[in-house]
């Protein structure tokens, strides 16, 4: 029997030991249990926050995309235009190379005529002084006739 009570006693003894070590176990679980949530939250925190930097870095590399195609887009009209603008430049200097050449060849018309006009009136001038002899002339002539036949009559 004494054996029995220390066996007993040895059961009690492990099982006070057991209990304790089950209630610690128990606390430590509990803590561990805690620590595991903390630490989820503080993993789901940090991954919602790279989550938000990836989503906030894909929407900064399509706007980044929009402007470059946009820039590609007025590069592209900066380019038609100064195209066009220099075909229009250079329509205008050959516009304006011809009207030059024909205000040159104006000038010279113009220049011929004024020479030929004033050769005209030189001729006319000649003329006029040679009808006018002529007319003194034929004047005389008739005077003379007329002075003859009133002489004779």
């Amino acid at each position: 029997m004494a054996e029995l009570a220390s066996t007993m006693q040895q059961l009690e003894h492990k099982l006070a030991q057991t209990e304790s070590s089950s209630e610690a176990t128990k606390a430590s679980m509990e803590n561990l249990h805690e620590v595991i949530g903390a630490c989820r939250d503080e993993h789901s925190r940090e991954a919602e926050a790279r989550a938000q930097e990836a989503l906030e870095a894909a929407r900064l590399k399509e706007e980044v995309q929009k402007l470059s195609e946009q820039a590609d887009q007025e590069r592209s009209q900066q380019k038609v235009l100064a195209t066009e603008q220099g075909k229009a430049h250079d329509e205008l200097n050959e516009e304006l190379q011809q009207l030059r050449a024909r205000f040159s060849q104006l000038e010279t018309d113009s220049t011929e005529l004024s020479s030929r006009a004033q050769q005209a009136a030189d001729l006319a001038d000649r003329r006029e002084q040679e009808l006018r002899v002529e007319i003194k002339a034929v004047q005389t002539e008739l005077a003379q006739k007329a002075g003859e036949a009133s002489e004779s009559s």
